[in-house]
């Protein structure tokens, strides 16, 4: 959200708070024989209060599907989500935040990258035609995590 304000962007925030909180729910409750993501897109249409807009849904869902996607996403929520996630892992666009915001937002952030990186290697070895695997080739976001900027 903080990168969205920065460039002026306005997202929903119970929509970005939702696939933010949802969007990675599949490395720890995997589906069979599905992508991780798949997990998280599901959980984000079983948990929306009756009457949710559809559309609002669909949102959710796609940001969830496209945070890991290798081109950035045109969808802005999509676009937002794959940001985010990328900042915490990897670090981009750390340099757009202040240094006592980022120390606030990582102060506990301790194993963050170990956890990361066990849960990446498990989810492509547990579904290597899904998109951990195809993202992590040829190693690049574990290396990644290694040299993130924030702290941990």
């Amino acid at each position: 959200m903080a990168l969205a304000h920065l460039d002026r962007v306005a997202l929903k925030p119970e929509l970005f708070y939702v696939a933010a909180m949802l969007h990675d729910v599949g490395l720890r409750e995997p589906l069979p024989d599905r992508c991780f993501t798949v997990a998280g897109a599901d959980a984000a249409r079983a948990i929306a209060p009756e009457g949710t807009a559809d559309a609002d849904i669909k949102q959710v869902e796609r940001a969830i599907l496209e945070h890991v996607a290798i081109r950035k996403p045109k969808a802005l929520l999509s676009r937002y989500l794959q940001a985010g996630s990328l900042l915490d892992v990897a670090g981009p666009g750390i340099s757009k935040l202040g240094r006592e915001f980022t120390r606030e937002v990582c102060k506990d952030r301790a194993g963050f990258p170990e956890e990361c990186r066990s849960a990446w290697r498990a989810e492509s070895r547990r579904f290597p035609d899904g998109r951990a695997a195809y993202a992590r080739c040829p190693g690049g976001l574990l290396i990644a995590t290694r040299f993130n900027p924030l702290p941990h």
